[in-house]
């Protein structure tokens, strides 16, 4: 009646089921690589924009000091 066998049947599912688990393993990776980046340009954004607040405010010189000494304290 069946054409194939039950092992071979089991075996088609767990090569199914290991390609299935490679794939979601390279989604998992990709995500996390997205959030990585996403996370950090948006923290780079918010550098640069507050940069340009404390220059504006501050001028040029006392802006650049500000914030070198702003970075040294987290550093």
């Amino acid at each position: 009646m069946a054409d194939r066998s039950a092992d071979e049947i089991r075996k088609e599912i767990a090569a199914e089921r290991k390609a299935l688990e490679d794939d979601l393993a390279t989604v998992r990776g990709r995500l996390r690589w997205l959030v990585i980046v996403s996370v950090t340009a948006t923290v780079i954004v918010s550098g640069v924009a507050v940069a340009a607040v404390v220059i504006k405010r501050k001028g040029a010189r006392a802006g650049i000091r500000a914030g070198l000494k702003t970075m040294l304290k987290l550093v």
